[in-house]
């Protein structure tokens, strides 16, 4: 009885090794692999930044990109696992099999060693390489597990709710034309086979142009530019990696006040028209809670009320189309107003089937010049309106274009265009990156308030330093990149 309690409890010990074997064996490979993954897909974020996100809603996290996780994190983990775990005792298995089918004992001595002493050998083994490899992991990755912490928002930050904003005694509309990856190098000739952008170098004499407007950081895609754009800082939380899958479902900056917030309050009415189903990446709710929660039209709505108009590609309605729609809705919205017109046909690795204006050697080409040619139409039928005098439409780029299905020069610039603005800068030989678009749009309405300030942004219409002039690209990037307790705040 003692004989037989005593081989039951060496039995339950051994499998007590090999679970806990197990369960430490696949916990450090699901770790080093989930360090991979974030480098591939969150290569701008920090640890501390999606536990941030995984605290929201995640329904709406996209499927694949959970799938890919899984299998890469998940399953092949558990294989290792088990087969670090169980490499003993199958390979002790498969020489048992071939001693029994050979009729010899051969390895009689080692087998019988193995099969007392792999058990605890294995664990301590296994224990000593996960220690080794937590500690070489965390500390090849402790900057981005632990960012550090700045304090370069107390220093530079400047609070859109802490101001006074004086408005002109006639307020101007605004209009804002998003242009998707929209530059201004499209217009080099030597390096494109054309002048890309021709359209719009027609119109270009109706306005002010800056010269040196570029990505800031973490700025590379559509909705960062309009949280940087409404709030004048940079989406240190929500990069563009992390931001494309959890945006739908987060509340973002809901602690700021933002530019359609300061002119929604101050009586301004909202529209806003853009071809795609805006509610990936977030950009509906955070439009909608901070101030755009007048007409808002996109793919769903266009799709109900406008369906005479098709899709002209998998994400939703051609650019031509949403100004169309434009045209129809403009003239019916009260003033005040505060537009907003979204396109999209020139995203990078998007071909939506339109009618082309003109055609070149590559289709990237022939979209590029289309919606150069749409924007340009819009702004000739936009000067005949009866609303044009009192006025601003500012044509702006949210971005360098992304992706490499396109070679591009060295030197770009992002395409921006002030017509109608009621600021003159003393020179558009200026660096600004798109958290400065909020006070510089609010200045060319007409805005005044204690200085040329708002969030981490400068108004070009002033004589003031941006951050990018004062500091530069590297160091600002460094600074931003730091946890901060005021930014976090904002979220």
């Amino acid at each position: 009885m003692i004989i037989v309690e005593t081989k039951m409890k060496k039995q339950q010990n051994k499998v007590f090794f090999y679970f806990l074997n197990f369960i430490l064996v696949f916990f450090i490979f699901t770790f080093i692999k989930s360090i991979s993954f974030i480098k591939i897909y969150f290569p701008n974020v920090s640890l501390s930044h999606i536990i941030f996100f995984l605290k929201y809603n995640i329904r709406g996290v996209d499927s694949n990109f959970v799938k890919t996780y899984i299998v890469s994190c998940v399953y092949w983990p558990v294989f290792f696992a088990l087969l670090i775990t169980f490499f003993v005792p199958l390979i002790k298995t498969i020489r048992s099999l071939y001693i029994r089918l050979t009729k010899k004992k051969l390895f009689k001595k080692t087998v019988r060693y193995i099969n007392d002493n792999h058990t605890i050998a294995l664990f301590f083994t296994s224990l000593f390489v996960i220690y080794v490899s937590f500690l070489f992991v965390l500390f090849t990755n402790w900057s981005k597990i632990f960012p550090p912490k700045s304090s370069f928002y107390e220093q530079y930050y400047v609070s859109p709710s802490d101001q006074t904003f004086k408005f002109p005694a006639q307020k101007q509309n605004l209009i804002i034309i998003v242009a998707e990856s929209l530059e201004k190098t499209f217009s080099n000739e030597r390096f494109f086979e054309t002048n890309l952008i021709e359209p719009l170098d027609r119109i270009k004499s109706k306005g002010i142009s800056f010269e040196n407007y570029t990505n800031g950081y973490t700025t590379i895609a559509t909705q960062p530019f309009f949280l940087a754009l409404s709030a004048g800082v940079p989406t240190t939380i929500a990069s563009k990696e992390i931001i494309n899958i959890w945006g739908k479902n987060t509340p973002q900056l809901q602690n700021a006040y933002t530019l359609s917030d300061i002119l929604s309050d101050n009586g301004y009415h909202t529209l806003f028209v853009g071809g795609i189903d805006t509610a990936f990446a977030g950009q509906k709710p955070f439009l909608q809670s901070h101030g755009f929660n007048e007409k808002y039209i996109d793919a769903l709505f266009i799709r109900e009320f406008y369906p005479n108009f098709k899709r002209a590609g998998e994400w939703g309605y051609q650019d031509k189309d949403v100004f169309e729609i434009t045209k129809q809705e403009l003239p019916k919205t009260k003033q005040p107003f505060f537009a907003i017109v979204n396109t999209i046909d020139t995203h990078q690795y998007y071909f939506p089937k339109i009618e082309a204006e003109k055609h070149f050697s590559k289709p990237e080409y022939d979209l590029i010049y289309n919606t150069s040619s749409h924007i340009a139409d819009f702004v000739n039928w936009f000067e005949k309106q009866t609303f044009f005098e009192n006025t601003t439409i500012i044509i702006i780029g949210d971005h360098l274009r992304d992706g490499n299905t396109l070679a591009m020069p060295d030197k770009r610039t992002i395409y921006n265009l002030f017509i109608n603005s009621l600021k003159t800068p003393e020179t558009t030989n200026r660096t600004l990156t798109q958290i400065d678009l909020f006070p510089t749009v609010m200045e060319s309405i007409g805005i005044t308030w204690q200085n040329h300030k708002l969030g981490l942004g400068v108004s070009v219409f002033s004589n003031e330093q941006t951050l990018e002039e004062k500091f530069g690209t590297t160091f600002l990037a460094n600074e931003l990149s730091k946890r901060n307790d005021l930014y976090d705040g904002l979220w």
